[in-house]
């Protein structure tokens, strides 16, 4: 295998990349396994053969733990078969030469994340630099925490982060909409289809809309919010701290809203949703305290206390209906 000169920008070239996605099938076929000498010797000799082998590895990776028929269709590509080399090829050069322009769109983004969850998951992970952070269930985010870097990327849901104090790199939590950088703090953001809201539950947060020509920034405090949109930073009402931190703790706060609201704030806690009419529940209006862990048991405290039934004819899905 011939080595290829290293590109100026760092980044692997197509060549690179058919090579990489070539070891990378051989060292999955038991065998024409090669010697693993000439594999490290053509890894270490260009810091854009490892990052493009590391890219293909992680690729596959992420695929068999996001899907398992993908994953294991992959596996048997890269199984001991004859020809299983040059159909891993073929896959893998998709993977990365498609898959690198690809993972620019949404969907797949979304997909290919470092974290995600799914409907009723919700994680709570420390971080190395001793920060934490809750993802809420259905999220999606990509981490860049070390020693030089701490950006959290949420891509779709929501997360809450409580900043380790001390003399670290700035973390900072974006979305398409704009950053939330922390000044010492604990925060909620999450991210909506058209805009993104953070909630500052400790502290100061530093928040910069991207999707203005000018710079639009404010700095919140303990209580206060905004949402980042195409309009900018606007500022919301304040809330309260600890209704608006329960969902980390396990509950659903509500005062005052409208029951369609409460009840896809359940659904996401449930690994299938709550079935319901917006436009008929658009007018009765909830206030409470319920259990995430039990959406079912909060289901019929809400039937106790409004005009509503639940038919449970499938337990799975759950309807509401107004009486």
């Amino acid at each position: 295998m011939n080595r290829t000169r290293r590109p100026m920008s760092g980044e692997p070239t197509r060549v690179i990349v058919e090579q990489a996605a070539l070891w990378h099938a051989r060292l999955g076929d038991e065998r024409t396994q090669p010697g693993q000498r000439e594999f490290e010797a053509w890894r270490t000799a260009n810091p854009a053969h490892s990052l493009a082998f590391d890219r293909i590895a992680g690729l596959s990776a992420r695929i068999g733990g996001r899907d398992p028929i993908k994953g294991m269709a992959l596996k048997h590509m890269l199984g001991g078969k004859k020809g299983s080399a040059g159909a891993a090829l073929i896959l893998l050069l998709f993977l990365m030469a498609g898959g690198w322009i690809a993972s620019q769109q949404p969907t797949v983004r979304i997909w290919l994340a470092d974290q995600n969850t799914a409907p009723g998951e919700q994680i709570n992970l420390p971080l190395a630099d001793g920060s934490r952070i809750v993802i809420a269930p259905g999220s999606a985010l990509d981490m860049d925490v070390g020693a030089q870097r701490r950006t959290l990327r949420l891509l779709r849901g929501e997360v809450m982060a409580e900043v380790s104090e001390g003399r670290l790199a700035p973390f900072i939590v974006e979305t398409d909409d704009g950053t939330a950088l922390a000044l010492g703090t604990a925060y909620t953001v999450r991210k909506y289809r058209w805009d993104t809201v953070v909630t500052v539950l400790d502290s100061e947060v530093e928040v910069c809309s991207s999707r203005t020509p000018m710079p639009d920034c404010l700095i919140l405090v303990a209580g206060q919010r905004a949402r980042l949109g195409a309009r900018g930073v606007r500022r919301l009402g304040n809330v309260d701290i600890d209704s608006a931190s329960a969902w980390t703790r396990g509950w659903l706060t509500v005062d005052d809203r409208p029951l369609p609201e409460v009840l896809a704030e359940l659904g996401r806690y449930r690994k299938t949703p709550i079935g319901y009419d917006t436009q008929a529940l658009m007018s009765l209006r909830v206030s409470g305290y319920f259990p995430l862990s039990d959406p079912n048991r909060a289901l019929g405290s809400i039937a106790n206390s409004l005009p509503v039934t639940v038919d449970r004819s499938d337990p799975e899905r759950p309807v509401v209906r107004r009486r």
